[in-house]
């Protein structure tokens, strides 16, 4: 039960991101600096930090390639980053003591390092020729700050909420 209520806040969170992203964009056009919400990304990291790193990659790889259906042009690179970034992420969860500080961090590293992954993987395709430095100033860091800041915002409920969750897994398993 509780793994359907993530599912559905995850796909709830998708369409939200795709959304506000149109919505935005729009706005800020007459921009350079372009800001993609990546609201499920950052709730799949929470899972990964909280309840495991395995699931969190299925869920990072069912979200990714919902992604690279709706939006994408070929079909695996969210898919991958999204998984490898997911997994990873709950690997370096395990290694330092849990506190708010190491959380944002760890969940702006990630969010940087999925950026990173997936620029690098549409470049290599010939899918972008924008060059990485401007992408890296006008992209990645307003896209990692705007994810870390909506990671501050819902950091204390999904803490806790992720707490529960894994608590009543074990009480499952155990009984």
């Amino acid at each position: 039960m509780n793994q359907i209520i993530f599912s559905l806040i995850l796909l709830v969170l998708f369409i939200v991101e795709g959304t506000t992203f149109q919505v935005f964009y729009a706005d800020l056009t007459d921009l350079t600096y372009v800001m993609i919400p990546r609201y499920a990304l950052t709730f799949i990291l929470y899972a990964s930090f909280y309840i495991g790193r395995i699931r969190g990659m299925w869920y990072g790889i069912a979200i990714g390639f919902l992604q690279d259906i709706i939006y994408g042009d070929i079909v695996g690179i969210y898919t991958f980053t999204m998984g490898v970034v997911a997994y990873f992420s709950g690997l370096t969860f395990k290694i330092f003591h849990p506190n708010v500080l190491l959380i944002i961090l760890s969940l702006g590293a990630s969010l940087f390092f999925h950026e990173g992954i997936a620029y690098g993987l549409f470049y290599l395709f010939s899918l972008t020729d924008v060059g990485w430095r401007w992408q890296l100033s006008n992209v990645w860091i307003p896209t990692v700050l705007l994810n870390m800041g909506f990671g501050i915002l819902v950091h204390y409920v999904t803490q806790r909420w992720m707490v529960t969750l894994d608590g009543l897994e074990e009480e499952e398993k155990s009984s």
